[in-house]
């Protein structure tokens, strides 16, 4: 009966209804204070600046905050460790962003912010040939040209109209056909076509985790 019940509602305008009564919802009663460790930080700024990057390396993160009641539900549909999933650019001074598809539309906002507000995160290091860096590039350029105009998919499906993505998806959308991974496809989750948050943690190389479940950090 609850499978049931839950393969009606994803496939409806009701999940997005869902959704966004729960975003809403989590904002109000979560005051929970992330546990990701803010000394780490500065271990990640040093990691950025000393680990070997080649120029087509791509870096991928995915997070989550675990007493959020959006994350809760997005672990448990998808059965994975993480909620949201993003890209790690760098600013021209340097400093590392995080490129993400959230609630507020196609974001780009320093990492420490991004910190301050989860539990864990996992980081991913993806190295492209040439000619797909290039691809990539231009796609991330794309979609920051639309930036504006992007809103949130809260019905969660691949496809639903060039200016509706949520946060995976716009990593999927960016990677699709540019990473040789078995891992890099969409998955079957009670009838809808989605890319899980936790599938880009299984692409390239981990190169910085605290979750207790995938070993310690790099």
């Amino acid at each position: 009966m609850i499978s049931k019940f839950t393969n009606w509602l994803i496939k409806t305008d009701a999940w997005g209804l869902l959704l966004r009564g729960a975003s809403k919802l989590n904002k109000k009663i979560s005051g929970h204070p992330a546990s990701f460790p803010m000394s780490e930080y500065h271990s990640l700024i040093e990691l950025f600046r000393n680990d070997i990057m080649s120029d087509q390396d791509v870096l991928v993160f995915a997070t989550t905050d675990v007493r959020s009641v959006i994350s809760r539900g997005i672990r448990y549909l998808t059965k994975g460790h993480f909620n949201h999933a993003g890209f790690i650019v760098f600013s021209d001074n340097g400093f590392p962003q995080a490129f993400h598809v959230t609630t507020d539309g196609l974001v780009k906002q320093d990492l420490l912010e991004l910190l301050r507000n989860i539990d864990y995160i996992c980081i991913n290091k993806l190295s492209l040939t040439e000619d797909n860096y290039k691809k990539a590039e231009e796609r991330f350029n794309y979609l920051s040209d639309i930036s504006q105009s992007i809103k949130y998919d809260y019905n969660l499906m691949l496809e639903n109209g060039d200016d509706k993505f949520y946060c995976s998806e716009a990593s999927f959308f960016i990677l699709d056909g540019l990473y040789d991974d078995i891992d890099l496809k969409p998955e079957m989750i009670y009838g809808i076509k989605v890319f899980p948050p936790s599938a880009v943690t299984r692409l390239g190389e981990i190169i910085y985790t605290n979750h207790p479940l995938l070993g310690k950090k790099k």
